[in-house]
């Protein structure tokens, strides 16, 4: 009986999940572990300057400069976003910091984690220097929080915006704590369309190490994270599997529209990789690979596969 109930609950818990995946995709997945490689193949590389890859992270220095070219400052920015990314969209990132930068000659010390915009910045978010967190929108408008941050530990903050009921919701370790209505101005640049770790207002820059980047946003024609079955719209791969939910062991079926290498790779809820299923050669058609999970605990797997730049995601649900 107690067994049924986990089940339905796993269920329930994985048709929540499409739901959600319904309205709001993965568009990026930067781990940041060696490198600023999107792993799902969506988008661009991050811009990555003067940092150092450490604690499976990468690390910021702090140090603020308002020109990329300015060698002792830490750059990290991702590449510009597709204006259809602001129709509804969220972004989170992982960040430990160690201090809190001295921002001399300013009166404010803040550490900025992730700021939209550099011209003009519609949204963000920023630690202050009593350990809170505090969001932050169209410019100059913030709102302060009641959570607090910790030195040398990891933390998690999420933030969702919908450009149709105008309002945001800040996310810190998977618990809200700020929800704020407001029209977000994005400003006169229209180039202006990037997240970065700078506060160009406050002549500020993030201090500390951030990782496991991830950007969602509402696609409707796309299907880049799917319960079983996926074409992917750009290049039409097609992929699916059978069972799914499964208890031990789930075929991968896909279908390559061209002769390609091919990688494909299993990840946990949290981004990590669990394990790489096949990597090499393979001539267009289709094929299938079996995963075994059988020593993995139940949950929510994402399995990528990618080739020649294009990547492909299934969404796979292990129960006992």
């Amino acid at each position: 009986m107690l067994l049924s109930i986990i089940k339905l609950i796993v269920l329930f818990c994985f048709f929540s999940l499409f739901a959600y995946a319904q309205e709001l995709k993965l568009l990026a997945h930067y781990p940041l572990e060696s490198s600023g490689v999107d792993i799902t193949g969506n988008l661009p590389a991050m811009k990555i300057f003067n940092t150092t890859f450490v604690d499976g992270g990468i690390y910021c220095n702090g140090i603020y400069a308002a020109l990329e070219s300015d060698l002792n400052a830490s750059h990290v920015e991702t590449p510009p976003l597709p204006e259809s990314f602001f129709k509804k969209f969220s972004i989170s990132v992982k960040f430990k910091v160690y201090d809190i930068p001295k921002h001399n000659p300013y009166p404010w010390n803040e550490n900025p984690i992730i700021i939209g915009g550099m011209g003009w910045r519609w949204i963000g978010c920023y630690l202050t220097e009593d350990t809170t967190v505090a969001f932050l929108y169209n410019n100059s408008n913030e709102s302060h929080t009641t959570a607090h941050y910790s030195f040398n530990t990891w933390h998690e903050i999420t933030i969702s915006y919908d450009d149709a009921t105008k309002s945001s919701e800040l996310y810190f370790d998977n618990e809200l704590i700020n929800k704020t209505t407001f029209d977000m101005d994005r400003g006169k640049y229209d180039w202006d369309n990037t997240f970065s770790t700078k506060n160009y207002s406050r002549g500020q820059a993030f201090l500390g190490v951030i990782k496991d980047l991830k950007l969602y946003s509402y696609d409707p024609a796309s299907s880049s994270v799917s319960d079983g079955f996926n074409i992917n719209q750009h290049n039409q791969l097609a992929s699916w599997s059978y069972p799914n939910p499964f208890s031990t062991a789930t075929d991968i079926h896909f279908e390559l529209p061209v002769s390609s290498n091919v990688a494909i790779s299993i990840y946990n809820s949290l981004g990590m990789k669990i394990t790489n299923l096949f990597q090499g050669f393979l001539e267009n058609g289709k094929h299938k690979v079996v995963w075994d999970s059988a020593d993995l605990p139940m949950g929510v797997y994402n399995c990528n596969i990618s080739y020649d730049n294009y990547s492909s995601n299934i969404m796979l649900i292990v129960i006992r």
